[in-house]
């Protein structure tokens, strides 16, 4: 047997650091490369030309990042100030890749059965852990990570992946399906998330870096399951899912002003649906699926009748096996109509969870935000949605404050903002900032107080600023009523009651302004309070601020605004809902055939949310017709 002699350092065979990693990214065919560098006795020294080699100041690195594609990153085995004994970095390693319900940092498995592969930030994040419970408190003291360019989620096998499926399709649940670029998604005209090109989304989606790597690096590692996103009204869900969506097209990330990191873009063409469950029921968010996921010519031809929850999750699982993993993502679940938002949960999504190859992303509140009439005490939705990481909670989210900073700022800087001035930037970042800070995390809060100080002739001075926002509190309430008070300040119009008609709205909001005055009108409790015509100067005002306009169809810009709105008017959702319904009720009898397209599908909601049971059926002596929640276009 051949004796090894312990090696010992010649300095004649050695070389930089630096120069190992230009000869890497130099490479005539780079490839993604993994690079573990094992200095246990490096006394601290290695962290700081780990951060040097790779730093973006040297040219051949800011080259490499600019002109590759291939993935490049560098773990040392030591940290500062501590010399790391030989083999304890292996052991670290050995003992996280032996646990396979290891959970790292933000409550993600990274090693859950269901994922195909581990994500390398994962593995570094467990090794972490693992370096931390050894006595290494300090984040320098522990090994060192770098990154040049992410490597593909894809760059590690899970060892514990397990598919119940046939195993000779197992492989086809790493490459997705894949929607053709030159054409609009399928999901592109869904209202709620501001798809259009040039539009809002595009303006002033800021940040979320490491919450929209996270649901990226799930979409790439998962086979199957549901990754949920929570948090409290305003918190961001909705744009959340939308920007994912629209990184997600080659062609719409391109017109960024700032192109985003590789980490936070899906693979192209690979959300599939993107859907709102805002007030809709179980059949119509069935509908949804199957006509989006229609574009492709593997989905079955949607069934003209018998069209159930059942059926589409078949029919997905059929479309997955021949045309690739499928990535669908839900908003809204909690503002589905009354009494839908569980059994949306329980008999389709949890469905489609469990069908191998289906990736299921969902943005709600824990609890429905509109309720029956009598409601049945259910359990939160968060119990009841069959979740395989733990939810993505962005009022937990770290970079909140700072990418609240980055947008009101954005905000701001608008033409016309008195803070627009160059000379102002300074002032106008530190307005920002102080906003951000009082925010508690709710982008909607910080929003309304930015569009308030836009308005304003002469921005406040920082001490000024910051002794308003806090008297005035970060409860959404008081920010909402200094907007009404805006639009009221003249005292000729009193701009709540002729909002409130769009708190109680379903389907997407209002098209007919005269429907909207017979609604206005019967919260008020008296016939021809109101006109069309200051109807529509309200509707200007608040257009941009509390009321959002898309193709003629007035609704709040955020529903979490209704509450408040009902609230200064002295009304509750059931009491208001039974005024609705009277007045639209009385309205279109006795001849229910010529009844406006609003009162046809939505009437009997209405009813099933006032606090009187009989409203529903006293429709039936005197209408035939059915309840639909089509939007009425």
């Amino acid at each position: 047997m051949r004796r090894v002699r312990p090696s010992r350092f010649d300095p004649d065979h050695s070389f930089a650091l630096t120069e190992l990693v230009d000869r890497i990214l130099s490479a005539p065919r780079p490839s993604h490369t993994l690079l573990v560098l094992d200095a246990c006795s490096s006394h601290g020294h290695l962290n700081v030309a780990l951060r040097r080699a790779v730093s973006k100041d040297r040219a051949a690195v800011a080259r490499a990042y600019q002109d590759t594609a291939a993935g490049f990153a560098v773990i040392g085995t030591s940290g500062v100030g501590a010399t790391i004994r030989e083999g304890l970095w292996v052991g670290w390693l050995s003992s996280v890749l032996g646990k396979p319900d290891t959970e790292v940092s933000d409550r993600s498995l990274p090693m859950h059965r269901s994922n195909l592969y581990l994500s390398v930030p994962y593995l570094v994040d467990a090794v972490d852990q693992e370096a931390a419970a050894e006595g290494l408190e300090t984040r320098d003291e522990r090994p060192g990570f770098e990154t040049v360019r992410p490597l593909p989620n894809n760059f590690l096998h899970n060892p514990y992946f397990q598919d119940d499926g046939d195993a000779a399709l197992r492989g086809q649940w790493a490459n997705p399906a894949v929607l053709a670029d030159d054409a609009e998604p399928p999901w592109a005209q869904e209202s709620p998330f501001q798809l259009q090109e040039g539009g809002a989304l595009e303006r002033e989606f800021t940040g979320r870096h490491a919450a929209l790597a996270r649901l990226v690096r799930w979409l790439d590692t998962a086979a199957h399951g549901m990754q949920v996103v929570t948090g409290p009204g305003g918190s961001g869900k909705t744009a959340l899912l939308a920007m994912l969506g629209l990184l997600s097209v080659a062609r719409r990330k391109r017109r960024l002003d700032h192109q985003p990191p590789p980490q936070i873009c899906p693979r192209p063409g690979t959300v599939h649906a993107l859907i709102t469950c805002r007030d809709r029921s179980l059949p119509a968010v069935v509908e949804a699926v199957w006509d989006a996921l229609s574009t492709f010519d593997a989905m079955q031809h949607k069934p003209p009748t018998g069209l159930d929850a059942s059926r589409c999750a078949e029919a997905v699982a059929a479309l997955a096996r021949q045309a690739g993993a499928l990535n669908l993502l839900f908003d809204g679940l909690d503002e589905a109509m009354p009494g839908q938002a569980h059994e949306i949960a329980r008999q389709f999504l949890n469905r489609l969870a469990e069908t191998s190859g289906v990736k299921v992303i969902v943005a709600t509140r824990p609890r429905p935000r509109r309720q029956l009439a009598d409601p049945v005490v259910a359990e939160s939705l968060l119990d009841v949605l069959d979740q395989t990481t733990a939810p993505l909670a962005l009022d937990q989210d770290d970079d909140a404050e700072r990418d609240i900073t980055a947008l009101v700022e954005s905000l701001l800087a608008a033409p016309g903002s008195p803070y627009a001035d160059a000379r102002r930037a300074l002032l106008r970042r530190e307005a920002a900032q102080a906003i951000a800070a009082e925010s508690d995390g709710l982008f909607l809060v910080a929003r309304l107080i930015a569009g308030q100080l836009v308005r304003r002739a002469h921005p406040p001075s920082g001490p000024e600023l910051e002794a308003e926002l806090r008297q005035a509190g970060t409860g959404l309430e008081e920010w909402v009523r200094r907007e009404i008070s805006h639009l009221e300040q003249d005292g000729t119009v009193p701009a709540a009651r002729i909002l409130a008609p769009l708190a109680l709205a379903h389907g997407g909001g209002l098209r007919d302004l005269s429907l909207l005055v017979t609604m206005a009108d019967a919260l008020h409790g008296r016939a021809g309070a109101f006109t069309r015509a200051q109807t529509r100067d309200v509707l200007a005002l608040a257009q941009g601020g509390l009321v959002a306009v898309e193709s003629g169809t007035y609704r709040l810009a955020h529903a979490g605004y209704g509450a408040h709105i009902l609230e200064r008017l002295g009304l509750t959702p059931q009491n208001g809902h039974l005024k609705v319904h009277d007045a639209l009720r009385a309205r279109a009898a006795p001849e229910w055939g010529r009844a406006d397209a609003y009162t046809r599908s939505y009437l009997a909601v209405h009813a099933a949310q006032a606090p009187r049971p009989s409203s529903t059926r006293s429709i039936r002596p005197e209408w035939d017709g059915s309840c639909s929640d089509r939007p009425h276009r």
